[in-house]
């Protein structure tokens, strides 16, 4: 009969030791809950410094942006003023001048720093006269009868010039169309 005893003493003390395990995991479970409610509130923090380091970034270069654009500007408007200058002494020059050659003569030179004031910032012509037609580029301005077969399609005629800027479309050139 005795054995019957130490089997109950043995699970006497296996109830005991189990209630002791209980508290510890639990408290280990409750420190991996804390640990873990830690980790969030840091990567929270993180996410929302990181969130806001990227939306200053985003405001600083669209400054940054805005102030090429604005000395861009200014460059052209300073190259621009210098041939307003040459217009305006030819325009003075114009009322007392007898000789018609020199007129000429000046007024091509402005228009030939004009052309190189474009070429310094990037502003070509768009060559349409002779080329196929197309509506991304022209601007049909009417269409007429083609003189001959190979001009079907193909821009007869530039009624007004159009510029690129650095691969870009500035103004389309309007055209006549034959058809």
């Amino acid at each position: 009969m005795k054995k019957p005893t130490k089997d109950r003493h043995e699970a006497d003390t296996a109830a005991e030791k189990e209630p002791v395990n209980e508290p510890t995991e639990q408290a280990e479970a409750a420190e991996e809950t804390a640990q873990t409610a830690e980790e969030t509130v840091d990567w929270k923090d993180k996410y929302v410094r990181l969130l806001a380091e990227f939306d200053n970034y985003k405001k600083r270069i669209e400054r940054e942006r805005t102030q090429w654009m604005h000395e861009g500007q200014a460059r052209l408007a300073f190259d621009l003023l210098q041939v307003m200058d040459d217009f305006e002494r030819a325009l003075e020059a114009m009322e007392a001048a007898e000789d018609v050659a020199a007129v000429k003569e000046g007024v091509q030179l402005i228009h030939q720093k004009l052309q190189k004031v474009f070429q310094q910032h990037e502003i070509h012509p768009i060559e349409a006269v002779g080329q196929p037609f197309d509506p991304d580029i022209h601007e049909a301005m009417t269409m007429i009868p083609a003189p001959s077969e190979e001009h079907k399609d193909r821009v007869i005629e530039q009624v007004q010039k159009g510029y690129t800027h650095r691969g870009k479309v500035l103004r389309h050139p309007k055209v006549v169309v034959g058809k």
